[in-house]
């Protein structure tokens, strides 16, 4: 009986010792151990999840870049109503004309130009003279919006005071540039500049959605309107895209963020506007068409693409446009090892390996309105 009771009592005194040191140790090393591999863990999870939304962002960056580009391009030589081809400029305009009417009607029959690989103030002459980003290219788009103003109905805008619309006519083919200043005064002016009649514009009651209900004109010079016709009038768009080596390039925020800028024709002037980030790089091929009006199957279809058309001859002939696109993460990846070129038509990148993701992106746009006309028989 004192036998059961002590072994009890030693039983019990076991059950009250709780932990040695040594398990105590053991168990902390354990647990700590399993905290760093969690530890470890939720880092390479956050890590590659912020590594993700690089490249998304990215890749993203670089397909808004290409669809705005592509979407203005495609767009290129819209004029209202006027259905002929251009013909030859006499020479290059200026990137950004002077935003008097004359000057920007004559531009307009270049409805698309480049600079290729140019210099960091090559936009020096328009407005605030933005930076560019030495190396890359320049792109202008010149059009009109595809809605006319004063027409009867939502679809169709006001115009604007001071900003600038272009009056067009199928047959003759015809246009002119004025500005919204106090209402309209359109005339008739050949695309080639010759002027013709000036009279009294009134929409038609055919056309009543399509035209302004009156534009007050002086009568020509041998006092008649024969021959005229009202035509629509839509507002005229001149984009200037290129590449800027910052986002904010002055200030306490300016930064080092290479980005796609848009300059546009606005009232009084040209207007500066980023659009997407993380852009470093832009090159674009004209495509030429080469083949005789007699070409039938081939005619207002490119033949070769060129980085600059060799002359206004050539200018006149461009029918599509490829470009490239070279988009960078905004944000270095650390450890990311880059030692590849990027080429960018007959453009070579070279590698740079500091730490920022690079993809380059390409498409090849039919310029419509350029190529279409010239598919019409003459």
């Amino acid at each position: 009986m004192q036998t059961g009771q002590r072994m009890n009592q030693i039983y019990a005194g076991r059950d009250e010792r709780g932990f040695s040191i040594i398990e105590f140790m053991i168990a902390m090393t354990l647990g700590l151990i399993v905290m760093a591999s969690l530890s470890t863990l939720l880092f390479n999870t956050s890590a590659a999840n912020r590594e993700v939304e690089r490249a998304n962002a990215q890749i993203e960056n670089g397909r808004i870049a290409v669809s705005i580009l592509r979407d203005e391009i495609k767009l290129a030589g819209f004029y209202g109503d006027y259905g002929d081809v251009l013909g030859t400029p006499a020479a290059a305009p200026p990137l950004c004309n002077t935003v008097v009417p004359a000057d920007l009607q004559t531009a307009m029959s270049m409805p698309i130009q480049t600079v290729s690989g140019a210099s960091s103030t090559a936009l020096a002459g328009c407005g605030s003279g933005p930076l560019v980003l030495t190396g890359t290219d320049i792109i202008v788009v010149r059009r009109t919006d595809t809605i006319p103003v004063c027409g009867a109905g939502s679809p169709h805008p006001s115009p604007t005071v001071g900003a600038f619309y272009v009056q067009t006519r199928p047959k003759p083919s015809e246009y002119e540039v004025q500005t919204g200043a106090g209402g309209f005064t359109f005339g008739v002016t050949k695309a080639d500049g010759t002027p013709t009649q000036m009279c009294r514009a009134v929409k038609p009651a055919a056309s009543a959605d399509r035209l302004c209900p009156t534009a007050t004109i002086a009568k020509n010079a041998t006092g008649t309107c024969a021959g005229f016709t009202a035509g629509a009038i839509n507002q005229l768009h001149i984009s200037v895209f290129f590449i800027s080596p910052c986002n904010v390039c002055s200030g306490s925020k300016a930064d080092t963020l290479p980005t796609l800028k848009r300059l546009s024709l606005g009232v009084g002037g040209f207007v500066l506007e980023p659009l997407v980030e993380g852009i470093e790089n832009l090159a674009i091929q004209m495509g030429v068409d080469t083949s005789p009006s007699s070409d039938v199957v081939g005619y207002g279809s490119p033949d070769k693409f060129v980085d600059i058309p060799a002359d206004m001859g050539e200018w006149a002939n461009v029918v599509a446009a490829r470009i490239f696109v070279l988009s960078r993460s905004v944000d270095v990846s650390p450890g990311q090892v880059d030692a590849k070129s990027y080429v960018l038509g007959t453009r070579n990148i070279a590698a740079k390996n500091d730490g920022y993701k690079r993809h380059v992106f390409n498409t090849l746009i039919r310029i419509e309105n350029l190529a279409m006309r010239r598919e019409i028989p003459s």
